[in-house]
């Protein structure tokens, strides 16, 4: 069999219960594992008599492979603690193929016979229970968790079902209580393709999922322009754009608080839902997914994987949101020198506009935290070279829509005069392009940006 060994070998879910007997054996050129969710630690879900054999091929095509993608962020960890080095692993969550074309609010609502003015909340879930001997939660008892959060909102506000399974008689039986009467809408079992008038005649996307896992409904409600709110976690932080495409809760009170922001702030949840179809189609379509593939099958990085937020945090009453001028930067330290991040905090703490900051990581170990960005963009990624282009690309990408002028600045400067963004934006006016200095000054180690004076600076120019 080995004479007809592949130039590539791409194999697609591989874990203990269904590991790869053949592909680690037959040595192609390239070995690239896909849709991996799962490290060793699985093998005692097996019968013995076939644990050992089943543990060793798996264990043998992680050992072997070129290339490791992952379904979810915290299958990484898992990995690396089995012994896989990290520069084989990425992070490629589920991809979907977005509908086209999507109806529109009220042909959705006539077609489903649903009220035309009512604000509509979806949930698109299996309605499983919790099994014996386990003790991960099913998803039924997170569609509880969106009951306690449609209870107090307006009677007009419909919660709208859609999934079967062993949890839906406790579900009707919970929903007859809420008043008032009728307002939960169980609609069953749907074919996949007949979903996208449900998104389409929703207002908003809930689900307070319990387990951190991707959820592909979540992808599908922002390719059909509708805001999600769900749970914050390393899953969802990678398939929503935070504060973009919809919100993240980091408990469940703070979810019924998002979900009550959406349902009354009207603008705001449209705004989000207008920007969920292009992330998508960038960062989790089909089309991004094969290519990113390809890519790690011919023996190049996956790309676009630097483009996959892992975090996205906005700080909460943001009062820059409709500020005309606003900085970006990328923050990238994988040596960690303390330094860079005490001159970053600096920088930070002297900048006199809102600014968006997006920091890549390696792994998992992110050093700014929320308040070191009017927005921080936290991303994964894998290529040393032209990070900080990229990464301004993202940051391009992600400036609010009222945002008029942009300044790049590296995020180890401080302006010496306070007036510059008015003076910024008065000649922006004329021009399309500008250096926003003329005078550099390069602080020595032990000096600090208060001993600057303008007669100090150094005549010399920079980039």
């Amino acid at each position: 069999m080995k004479r007809f060994s592949a130039d590539a070998w791409l194999t697609y879910g591989p874990s203990v219960k269904h590991p790869d007997f053949f592909g680690w054996w037959l040595c192609p050129n390239r070995y690239v594992l896909v849709g991996v969710n799962s490290g060793l630690d699985r093998g005692k879900h097996l019968p013995k008599r076939w644990r050992w054999l089943f543990t060793i091929a798996h264990r043998r095509s992680l050992s072997r492979a070129d290339k490791i993608a992952a379904l979810r962020p915290n299958t990484i960890g898992r990995l690396r603690s089995s012994g896989i080095p990290q520069e084989k692993l990425y992070v490629l969550p589920p991809a979907i193929r977005p509908w086209d074309p999507i109806p529109s609010r009220q042909e959705a609502r006539r077609h489903l016979g649903l009220p035309l003015e009512a604000p509509i909340i979806l949930c698109v879930s299996r309605l499983t229970v919790r099994e014996d001997r386990d003790s991960r939660p099913g998803k039924s008892e997170a569609i509880l968790e969106l009951f306690a959060a449609l209870a107090p909102l307006p009677p007009e506000v419909l919660l709208l079902l859609v999934g079967d399974g062993p949890g839906r008689r406790q579900l009707e039986e919970e929903a007859a209580k809420l008043q008032p009467p009728g307002r939960v809408h169980i609609a069953g079992e749907v074919e996949h393709d007949d979903l996208r008038w449900f998104y389409a005649a929703c207002d908003l996307f809930a689900f307070p999922d319990l387990r951190n896992l991707p959820r592909l409904a979540v992808l599908e409600a922002q390719a059909c322009g509708r805001a999600v709110v769900t749970m914050e976690n390393s899953s969802n932080l990678l398939t929503v754009a935070a504060g973009q495409t919809g919100l993240l809760a980091k408990d469940l009170k703070e979810f019924q608080a998002h979900v009550s922001t959406l349902v009354h702030d009207k603008d705001r949840r449209e705004s989000m839902g207008q920007s969920g179809p292009s992330y998508i189609t960038e960062f989790h379509s089909l089309d991004t997914r094969v290519r990113q593939i390809e890519n790690l099958l011919a023996g190049q990085p996956a790309k676009e994987n630097v483009g996959s937020v892992v975090n996205r945090r906005e700080r909460p009453a943001n009062r820059w949101r409709a500020a005309s001028l606003w900085a970006i930067t990328c923050y990238f330290n994988p040596v960690e020198y303390k330094s860079r991040l005490d001159n970053y905090r600096t920088f930070r703490q002297r900048l006199a506009v809102p600014l968006l900051t997006v920091e890549l990581s390696f792994d998992a170990n992110f050093q700014l935290q929320p308040d070191d960005a009017d927005i921080l963009v936290q991303l994964h990624g894998r290529d040393v070279m032209w990070q900080k282009e990229r990464l301004l690309n993202v940051a391009l990408k992600l400036v609010p829509g009222g945002c008029n002028h942009i300044a790049w600045l590296d995020c180890d400067v401080v302006f010496e005069r306070s007036d510059w963004p008015d003076r910024a934006v008065r000649a922006l006016d004329q021009f399309a392009l500008l250096r926003l200095f003329h005078i550099r000054h390069d602080l020595s180690p032990h000096e600090l940006p208060d001993q600057l004076r303008s007669q100090d600076t150094d005549r010399s120019t920079g980039a």
